[in-house]
Order: structure tokens, then sequence, then C-alpha cells
């Protein structure tokens, strides 16, 4: 409890990520994350933010399971048995993009404030939200 306070005083949940996640469970995508953070300092952001409820965790691949973004894609991939071909990638830096592109999947940037447009769009990414509050957009960016 005293961990999710922390985490709750420190950040917030992006405005519209839990309704795309509904939304997205809805249509029957297979949701998970990839990390930076330890599995555990993870599933406690997700909890607190009530961003848990449709992500396959153990799917995921978090800081414990490599160094580079591209090498956790592949990780998340691998476990999820899912081919790079058919899974989208939600990112918000440009080592989010240049990971998801180095491992083959589609990757959707969402310019969250401390990661421009321009420089999400020069990372190579296919699709470059300005938010998620608008989850017919974000639908129709991932391809669900």
């Amino acid at each position: 409890m005293r961990r999710a306070a922390e985490v709750r005083e420190r950040g917030h949940a992006l405005t519209g990520a839990a309704t795309a996640l509904a939304a997205l469970d809805k249509r029957g995508a297979r949701q998970s994350v990839v990390t930076g953070n330890i599995r555990g300092a993870a599933e406690v952001k997700l909890a607190t933010f009530g961003l848990d409820t449709h992500l396959r965790l153990n799917d995921g691949a978090y800081g414990e399971d490599g160094e580079e973004r591209s090498e956790l894609l592949l990780a998340a991939l691998a476990r999820a048995d899912v081919p790079a071909a058919d899974a989208v990638f939600l990112g918000h830096t440009p080592a989010d993009v240049t990971g998801g592109r180095d491992a083959g999947v589609r990757v959707v940037a969402v310019a969250t404030g401390k990661t421009t447009r321009a420089a999400l769009q020069e990372a190579g990414a296919e699709v470059v939200l300005d938010e998620l509050a608008d989850t017919g957009r974000v639908l129709n960016a991932i391809g669900a």
C-alpha cells in the first residue's frame, strides 16, 4: 500500500488509457506490457492506476529480461507465442520506436509530453497519437 501511495503521488495514467485497454480487450486483442521496470514495480504501477485488468502480465517482458527495448519485445513475443508481424507496440519514446522497429513489430507512438511528435516521427513511428482520450482514434491506429 505504501508503494502504491508513492506511485500515485508521483505519476498518473494517461487520460483514456484504461478505456482504450478495455475497448481492445472487448475486441479480443491480447494485451501485455513491455517495460524497463522490473516486474514487481510494473505490477504495482499498473494496479495503482487500474491498468492491469486487461493485460496478460505473464506474456510481458520486464527490466530483468533485458536492457534493450527490442530484446524485451522479442522476449514478450516468444512468451506470448505471437509472430512480430502480428503485433503492435504502443510506445512513447524514440527508444520504444526504434526497439519496436528492430523487433519487427508495428509501432504506434503516443506523444506524452516528454517526447515530441516530431521526435517520434523521426524515430520511425508508423502512427503518432497526441493522446489516448479518443478511443476510436486509438483503435484505428492500432488496427483493432
